[in-house]
Parts: C-alpha cells; sequence; structure tokens
C-alpha cells in the first residue's frame, strides 16, 4: 500500500526516542523534571518519561505515540489444514506486529505489567518466524488486524484454532497425547536472555511445539483470541490454547491443552488487552 511509512524508517527513529525516554527517566531519579513512570513486572525499570522530546512511550494514555497505518513487509507465511468439514488457510506463526522484533512485539512492549499498546490505526497483521508475537492488543484491534488483509482473512474461529493445534490425529497437547516438559512456552518455561525473566518467547523458537502440520506455537506461548462470541453476553470473547502465563488459576499440566480456553468477566471483553494474549488469522480455502 501506498503513503505508508515503511518498518525499516521507523526502526531508525527508536533508538533515538528511547534514549530521550531513559535520560528523562535519570533527570526524574536526580530530582530533575516530573513525568516518568515505572512499568512493567515488578522491580523492573522500564521508566519511560512522558514529557521527554521525541517520547513514544507515552505514560498518560498507554499509547505508543507512532504514526500509522503499518504494513508488513511480506506476505503471511501460511498452512492449509483440512478439517472435518472445510480445509483453511491459516497463519503458521502467531499474529506479530509488522514493527516486531526478536526482543519486542512493538516499541515499548511490556510482557508482565503495565503494559502499552500499539495505536488503533490500520495494521496488517504478519506471520513470521524469529519475532516476538503481538501481545497487548483486544479483540476489536486483532479482528480489524486480520481483515487488513483483505481477500477474507478473518480472526480464526475456536474450531480453527484448535483443530490447527491438534492436528489430523486430534492430540490433547500439539506435540502428542501426553505431557512434555519443555515442549512449548507453557507454565513459565521460555526465559528471556537478557533478563531472565519468564515471558512470551519469538515466534517457532520451541522446535517441539510444532503441530503435524507445521502451525507454530498453537499450545502456549500467547493465549489466542478466537472469533466465538459468549452466547450469553456477545461482548464478551474467548481466548484458547493456554499460554506462556497462568491465568484463572490453572496451574495443572492437564489444563495446559490446545482447547484450554478462558472466558472470564473482566477480561473476555472486547476492548480488553494484555501482555499474556495474542492472536492468529485464518481465511476458508
Amino acid at each position: 500500500m501506498r503513503g505508508r511509512p515503511s518498518p525499516i524508517a521507523l526502526l531508525a527513529v527508536w533508538p533515538l526516542a528511547l534514549a530521550a525516554c531513559s535520560d528523562a527517566a535519570a533527570d526524574d531519579a536526580d530530582g530533575g523534571p516530573a513525568g516518568a513512570a515505572e512499568v512493567g513486572a515488578a522491580g523492573e525499570d522500564a521508566s519511560v518519561g512522558a514529557d521527554a522530546a521525541g517520547d513514544i512511550c507515552n505514560v498518560a494514555t498507554h499509547i505508543v505515540d507512532l504514526p500509522g497505518p503499518f504494513d508488513c513487509d511480506a506476505a503471511p507465511e501460511t498452512l492449509t489444514i483440512a478439517g472435518p468439514n472445510k480445509r483453511y488457510e491459516i497463519f503458521k506463526y502467531e499474529a506479530s506486529h509488522p514493527l516486531a522484533t526478536e526482543a519486542l512485539a512493538f516499541p515499548c512492549a511490556v510482557s508482565d505489567g503495565i503494559g502499552f499498546e500499539m495505536p488503533a490505526v490500520p495494521t496488517q497483521a504478519c506471520s513470521r518466524a524469529g519475532v516476538r508475537p503481538w501481545h497487548s492488543i483486544n479483540w476489536n484491534d486483532a479482528k480489524a488486524a486480520c481483515e487488513q488483509w483483505g481477500d477474507g482473512w478473518r480472526l480464526c474461529s475456536l474450531e480453527e484454532l484448535a483443530r490447527a493445534c491438534e492436528g489430523p490425529t486430534g492430540t490433547r497437547y500439539t506435540w502428542g497425547a501426553t505431557w512434555e516438559d519443555g515442549q512449548c512456552n507453557l507454565l513459565d518455561a521460555y526465559r528471556d536472555d537478557g533478563t531472565n525473566r519468564t515471558s512470551e518467547a519469538p515466534t517457532g523458537a520451541f522446535e517441539g511445539c510444532m503441530s503435524a502440520e507445521g502451525v507454530a506455537d498453537a499450545n502456549g506461548n500467547l493465549w489466542e483470541w478466537v472469533s466465538d462470541r459468549d452466547s450469553t453476553d456477545p461482548r464478551r470473547h474467548k481466548y484458547i490454547g493456554a499460554g506462556w502465563k497462568i491465568i484463572a488459576q490453572r496451574h495443572d499440566k492437564s489444563e495446559q491443552t490446545c482447547r484450554t480456553e478462558t472466558l472470564v468477566p473482566g477480561i473476555s471483553g472486547e476492548t480488553y488487552s494484555s501482555g499474556y494474549v495474542g492472536f492468529r488469522c485464518c481465511r476458508d480455502e
């Protein structure tokens, strides 16, 4: 699409903006200008200056101050699934933002704690290996990111995502019928090399977390929004597949399956976002 800033051009401005944030945070610690706030997991120094020149991590709105729209550099990597009732195409990897890197899902991203969201501007959902998947996105924006491609792309349904995770034989976990430690990023399995904190992993990082048909991370890493609405309240939506972070006290290994789902009041609304929840896109063949 024409007239959109390229991811490469925007990548060039991040270090300058984030350096300004760091300088402002240091000033505040020394009794200088106010406006810095600590975000993220407990003890994590992710301070950013809200008033810093060129600051993109806006602590007042918790929205990243970057202009859109954003397009992927290439077409998404996909696979075709032959389901019991139809054939459909699905993202091979969890959806990622066009500005995703191996270290961050998007500029200012925080995996755990009070984080940021990307602005609600037209943005294509990407599917590629080796980058952090797109979390901290609400159901409405996830749906829009899939549909931004056109050509029938949409948010996956529960059955589509579960079938892709289970494979043609319907295994309980994406790797097989019984639990095996370390196959997927479940129960805090992944630790970031830089901080040693648990978080989402780059897409495809767990080689064993591949379905029989080659779908990566459909079990674990991020929980994934699905298109299905709650039959009793259409404003609420499910996310499934379990994830790196336990939600709703699901601590048992038997609850980390392809079909594990969450539909909890307060954390299932269409405007809810979390560092633990992402999405994936599908379309009919």
